[in-house]
């Protein structure tokens, strides 16, 4: 527990030195490059808070595990997608009453 918190300490000071020594410079590579690495400390801290804390997949999932999903099984998440949209819509035409009737 207490190397996780030490982790999440470097992990924190790290990123917000590097972000803040990015946004002093000009040009727009370092316009570009502060946000990534704002959005790389967010994922790190998030992993490493699942993980160190060993957080339930089904409450918190770790980013790794989503870029897995996503990786692994892309086709099913759209068609679960499309899914619910029909069956949104469908709810949708009978609440409004121009269900057709058969």
């Amino acid at each position: 527990m207490i190397a996780v918190a030490g982790l999440l300490a470097a992990l924190v000071v790290g990123g917000c030195a590097l972000i803040a020594w990015l946004a002093r410079r000009e040009g727009r590579l370092y316009g570009i490059a502060t946000p990534l690495a704002f959005g790389a400390l967010i994922l790190g801290l998030w992993q490493v808070v699942c993980v160190g804390f060993d957080v339930p997949r089904v409450l918190l999932p770790a980013p790794s595990a989503i870029a897995l999903a996503f990786a692994t099984q892309p086709p099913d998440a759209g068609g679960r997608l499309r899914s619910n949209d029909a069956a949104f819509g469908a709810a949708r035409l009978r609440a409004s009453g121009r269900w057709p009737v058969s």
